[in-house]
C-alpha cells in the first residue's frame, strides 16, 4: 500500500527492481574480493568452481592462460591498467559489482547467504548502499578468535540476501506528537526510486 492506506499485516518488498546486468561491474566486484593488482596489471585464478564464470571475463576483453602451476585453473589477466584499481571500493554503487564480490568472497546457502571479509570498508559501504546494490544486510558477526595460523584480524560475515527477495512486514502503526515535513519524489521516466536508509 501507499502511505495513506499502510495497514498491520501489511508487506513491502525491501527493494522489487531489477537491475541491467553490467559484465564490467560485475569483474570489478570479483576482482575486488579474489582479484590481485601487481605492476598495474589485474589478475585472478578462477579456482575449481570459479572457473564457470569464464564467459564473463571474456567480456571484458581478458587474457586467458592456464600455467602448468595451476593445475589446469585459468588464470585471468587485463593489460596495463585495466581493471588496475579493482582493489578499490567504486565511487558508485552497482548490484553488478554486488554480485561479482558475492561470487568472489560470498558463501550462497538458502538459509542465509554470507559474505566474508577482513574490510571494514566493504563492509560500511555495503551496509551504507544496500539498497543501491540490490541487497539486504539481514545480519553482521565478527569473529576475532586466533585462527589456526594465529591471531587473526577481525574476519566480517555480512548476512545478505537479494533486496528482491526480502519484504518487511508492518507490525505497528503508532500516533506521534512530532510533526515533520514529508517529501513526496516524482520520477518521470520509470516512476520507482529507490532510498539508501
Amino acid at each position: 500500500g501507499s502511505v495513506r492506506d499502510l495497514q498491520v499485516g501489511d508487506e513491502v518488498i525491501a527493494n522489487g527492481q531489477i537491475a541491467e546486468f553490467n559484465a564490467h561491474e560485475w569483474v570489478r566486484g570479483f576482482l575486488f574480493g579474489d582479484g590481485t593488482v601487481q605492476d598495474n596489471c589485474a589478475r585472478v585464478r578462477l579456482c575449481g568452481m570459479k572457473a564457470a564464470y569464464l564467459p564473463t571475463f571474456e567480456l571484458t576483453g581478458a587474457r586467458i592462460s592456464y600455467p602448468e602451476s595451476n593445475d589446469g585453473d585459468p588464470t585471468v589477466s587485463w593489460k596495463v591498467g585495466v581493471f588496475s584499481e579493482c582493489k578499490h571500493l567504486p565511487q558508485a554503487p552497482s548490484p553488478s559489482w554486488m554480485n561479482g564480490y558475492m561470487a568472489a568472497d560470498g558463501y550462497n546457502v538458502e538459509r542465509q547467504p554470507t559474505l566474508s571479509t577482513t574490510r571494514k570498508d566493504a563492509v560500511d559501504f555495503i551496509q551504507r548502499h544496500a539498497a543501491e546494490l540490490g541487497v539486504a544486510v539481514t545480519g553482521l558477526t565478527v569473529w576475532t578468535k586466533d585462527s589456526n595460523f594465529g591471531e587473526r584480524q577481525p574476519l566480517y560475515k555480512l548476512g545478505i540476501r537479494p533486496a528482491a527477495d526480502v519484504v518487511w512486514r508492518v507490525l505497528s502503526i503508532e500516533p506521534t506528537d512530532e510533526t515533520v515535513p514529508v517529501f513526496c519524489v516524482t520520477e518521470p521516466v520509470t516512476h520507482t526510486f529507490t532510498l539508501a536508509h
